[in-house]
């Protein structure tokens, strides 16, 4: 069952948090909604708190913001991927601060290959086969 302050304190994350959002979950089940932030400064963190007490649970962790990781997602060149074999199904954001991109076959090379391009540890190649459209 959804909780309106739960979902009062989902809407009012990312106005606050700014260029330090990254996602965030809800949990109504336990009245709580769960924010990604990147390296907020304590400020935005107590704002946040001083919002919503109790409801917030906060990891500010992530190595790159929502805005960085969109950023990243436009400057992929998705042809020469495909002329190099690489076969995408699916690319997007973590609340975790990552990039997260799906593949049909050869997730290791994916792996290596976005490695090259972007360095290590920024994106996380998983091999998950195309659902099939009747």
């Amino acid at each position: 069952m959804k909780k309106p302050h739960v979902s009062a304190a989902t809407d009012d994350v990312q106005p606050v948090a700014g260029e330090y959002f990254t996602g965030r979950v809800n949990h109504h089940h336990l009245g709580t909604c769960e924010v990604y932030l990147a390296n907020a400064p304590e400020s935005v963190i107590d704002r946040l708190c001083a919002m919503h007490p109790g409801v917030y649970v906060i990891h500010n962790d992530a190595p790159r913001s929502l805005n960085e990781m969109e950023k990243m997602i436009r400057r992929i060149d998705m042809p020469a991927l495909r002329d190099a074999g690489i076969s995408i199904h699916q690319i997007g954001p973590t609340q975790h601060g990552y990039l997260r991109v799906a593949v049909e076959t050869d997730a290791h090379g994916a792996q290596a290959k976005f490695d090259e391009m972007c360095g290590p540890d920024v994106i996380r190649v998983v091999e998950e086969p195309m659902a099939r459209a009747c």
